[in-house]
């Protein structure tokens, strides 16, 4: 037979065991499954020497196995040996004599610590999977496998650097190193602290799952991706606050890398607290921005204002994807009813259109000289309505995202809000004029037909109620407040009730089938 695959429940006679191996001399794939004793192993173990044209050795299953003899250097032809699951403390120097083996597997041997130095006569070597093994340190002449593809150290989490001369694997395609799951990303990550100058020569890398960020000299800063234009998947940054100008970010060129679909970007714990740089960190985290195509980016310990947009899973509790762009602080952010859009406005005077499938801003509406306090898009139209506290409301026809705006004025000082009617060409605003107007409007402009008093501060939000006759409204006078029937075409007499007084209310809500209102305040509370 050319394949074998071995089980033993109890021991086979020794002359059993030379005719199996006699009979066996021209296999080429070893697989044992299961053998009862160690001395039975060791005895198999022992005669493998004997089947010396054999391609595939696979003793995975063997995890009593403690040691290994000097056989290996026999097998001339091996290509593929797997020792992984063992229980081995040290591999044999023989099996560096294997110089047509291509792929070699010692993961999950946690007492495998070292490798010998000879390991770089495997020339042929295309994979080196050393996942989950107890190894410190590589040994330089691990550089001399120029042939490599595949470097699998993920999960060792001794592993104190890498070899200096990597930049000479030209080869590698995939270098794995940290994590599989960063759930529990502290505990996953190895100790590495920075990388090797030159990784950047590595043009063939597809994946590198972990890149850390070094400020000594010699070793490699984050330009260093500048020329890993092939790598896909995810990928990790560590110690981004050793980034000292944006404009090494810059060169690190994540937005060309349009194959990388999951980001993580990682600056210390508890960054804000320790002595170090993060005047920077919002020019860095701009220069960092990734290609479009990325689907979720992961931001960790970011110590400077964030001036993003998070998409959160509530189920999942996580963040799926970040909106870079803005440069201020963001007001309010809102989903379309019907188009993959998210609408965002923000201190720096703009309002943003996104598409959250790519990804991407498609839009941005200017016009108005302060900050962007509110923009909400028409419940059923392509339209959108903004305020400012350029004491202005506008209302943007988005369809085919052609921007046009309308304007109209009223408000003696900013405007904090505004809202669309869902039926009716109704638009309500509230403002630091401690007033509250409602404005009808066509295709052409809006003008003002009511204004409402009763509030004795800022007016900080309005809303309609989707199907009662009333608006809702509150104010830093800490009332929120009911007005019944202020939009009916007859106008009726407007009445004012105050529902409960809060410590500055900033938001209100408002169910569609009930009369239940729900207020968000400063007191980091929400109540009902």
């Amino acid at each position: 037979a050319r394949h074998v695959s071995v089980t033993y429940d109890s021991a086979p006679s020794q002359a059993t065991l030379k005719t199996i191996f006699k009979s066996q001399s021209f296999c080429r794939t070893i697989l044992f499954q299961h053998c009862a004793t160690s001395s039975l192993l060791e005895l198999f173990v022992s005669r493998l020497s004997q089947l010396e044209y054999l391609r595939v050795l696979d003793l995975s299953k063997l995890w009593t196995l403690s040691s290994l003899p000097p056989i290996f250097g026999r097998l001339k032809h091996l290509r593929y040996l797997n020792l992984s699951n063992m229980n081995i403390a040290s591999l044999p120097k023989s099996v560096c004599n294997l110089r047509n083996l291509q792929i070699l597997v010692l993961s999950y041997n946690l007492k495998l610590t070292t490798l010998p130095p000879s390991i770089g006569n495997l020339k042929q070597l295309r994979c080196l999977d050393l996942y989950q093994v107890g190894i410190r340190v590589l040994p330089e002449s691990i550089c001399c496998l120029t042939n490599l593809q595949t470097l699998n150290l993920q999960k060792c989490r001794n592993l104190k650097m890498l070899p200096k001369n990597l930049s000479k694997m030209r080869n590698l395609r995939k270098l794995v190193i940290g994590s599989d799951n960063y759930i529990n990303i502290n505990m996953e990550d190895p100790v590495l602290t920075h990388m090797p100058l030159g990784i950047g020569e590595l043009t063939c890398l597809k994946q590198l799952s972990t890149f850390v960020v070094s400020q000594l000299s010699g070793f490699a800063g984050i330009q260093e991706l500048e020329k890993l234009d092939h790598l896909e998947g995810e990928l990790t940054i560590n110690g981004i606050q050793n980034v000292l100008d944006h404009r090494d970010a810059y060169k690190a060129n994540l937005r060309s890398k349009k194959s990388l679909l999951k980001l993580h970007l990682r600056w210390p714990d508890g960054c804000s607290g320790i002595e170090i740089e993060c005047n920077n960190s919002k020019e860095v985290l701009e220069a960092l921005q990734p290609h479009s195509n990325i689907k979720e980016l992961f931001i960790y310990g970011y110590p400077g204002d964030d001036y993003s947009i998070k998409v959160w899973n509530y189920k999942l509790h996580r963040c799926l994807f970040t909106l870079l762009g803005h440069l201020e602080y963001i007001q309010t952010v809102q989903f379309h009813h019907e188009s993959p859009w998210i609408r965002s406005a923000r201190d720096d005077q703009t309002i943003r259109i996104w598409n959250w499938q790519s990804r991407t801003c498609i839009a941005v509406l200017t016009g108005h000289v302060h900050y962007v306090m509110c923009a909400v898009f028409h419940p059923k139209e392509d339209l959108v309505v903004s305020a400012s506290l350029d004491q202005t409301i506008r209302v943007w026809d988005i369809c085919a995202l052609r921007k046009k705006t309308v304007s109209p004025a009223g408000h003696d000082r900013g405007v904090n809000w505004a809202l669309f009617y869902p039926t009716l060409p109704l638009i309500v605003s509230g403002a630091d004029d401690r007033q509250i107007k409602l404005w009808r409007m066509n295709d052409m402009k809006a003008w003002e037909v009511e204004t409402l008093r009763g509030h004795t501060n800022t007016v900080s939000c309005v809303m309609f109620h989707a199907k009662h006759d009333i608006i809702v409204s509150n104010s830093e006078d800490k009332k929120m407040n009911l007005i019944v029937a202020v939009f009916k075409l007859e106008r009726e007499r407007n009445a004012f009730s105050v529902l409960q007084e809060f410590e500055k209310v900033t938001g209100v809500a408002a169910t569609a089938s009930r009369l239940n209102f729900a207020a968000r305040h400063l007191m980091s509370s929400t109540t009902i």
